[in-house]
C-alpha cells in the first residue's frame, strides 16, 4: 500500500514537472504591473474633476494625474504643467521648478506633446494615445517615457525605458526599453 502511494506521488510530481513553467505565470506581471506598483506609492493630495495632484513617496517628485474625458480630451484646458489646445493637443512642460510624473488617466485621442521646462525631467509613467506622441527635450534625459501605450512616438531628445509602441521615429534621444511593433523609425545605434 505504501509503495502504491508513493509511486502516485512520484507520478503527480512528473507530470508536474513537465507542464510549461509559463502556465504558472502571473499574467499580470510586466510592464503594466511595475505602473501599479508605481501608482500604490502615490498619495494625492487635491483632486478635482480635471486632475489629481499628489507626491510619490519612492522619488518625491510630485505627480499629476491628468483625467481624460470619454471623448478622448483632457476634462480641462489647463492644469498643472500641462495646457490644452484643440489646434496643438494636449502639451505636458512640468510645473518648471522640480522633476514632475504625469498619468494620463483615460485614452488620449489628440496629439501629446511632451518637453521640460527650466532642465527639470518630466516623467510620463503611464497612458494611452491613439495619435502621435511627440518628446522634445531640452536635453537626453529632460523627458522620460516610462510605461503606456503609444500609437506613434517622435522622439527628438528624452528618453524611452518603458512601454507599448506601434511606431517611433528616432531623430535623437535614448531608447532602452519598451515593446516596439514597428522600428523602422529607429537608428542603427539603438
Amino acid at each position: 500500500m505504501k509503495k502504491r502511494i508513493v509511486s502516485m506521488i512520484l507520478a503527480l510530481s512528473m507530470m508536474l514537472s513537465i507542464l510549461p513553467v509559463s502556465a504558472f505565470a502571473d499574467a499580470g506581471a510586466g510592464l503594466s504591473s511595475a505602473v501599479a506598483e508605481e501608482a500604490n506609492s502615490i498619495t494625492y493630495s487635491s483632486e478635482d474633476e480635471h486632475e489629481a495632484v499628489g507626491t510619490n513617496s519612492e522619488t518625491k517628485n510630485q505627480v499629476v494625474k491628468i483625467k481624460i474625458g470619454t471623448n478622448g480630451l483632457p476634462k480641462a484646458a489647463s492644469g498643472t504643467g500641462w495646457s490644452f489646445d484643440e489646434t496643438t493637443g494636449l502639451t505636458i512642460t512640468g510645473t518648471g521648478s522640480e522633476d514632475t510624473e504625469y498619468i494620463l488617466d483615460g485614452t488620449v485621442s489628440c496629439n501629446v506633446t511632451v518637453k521640460n521646462a527650466n532642465s527639470y525631467t518630466v516623467y510620463l509613467l503611464d497612458g494611452t494615445v491613439t495619435s502621435t506622441l511627440l518628446i522634445e527635450a531640452d536635453n537626453m534625459y529632460g523627458v522620460c517615457v516610462l510605461g503606456g501605450s503609444y500609437a506613434d512616438v517622435q522622439l527628438n531628445l528624452g528618453t524611452i525605458d518603458g512601454g507599448t509602441y506601434d511606431k517611433v521615429t528616432e531623430n535623437g534621444g535614448n531608447v532602452r526599453g519598451g515593446f516596439f511593433r514597428d522600428i523602422s523609425g529607429l537608428s542603427a545605434d539603438t
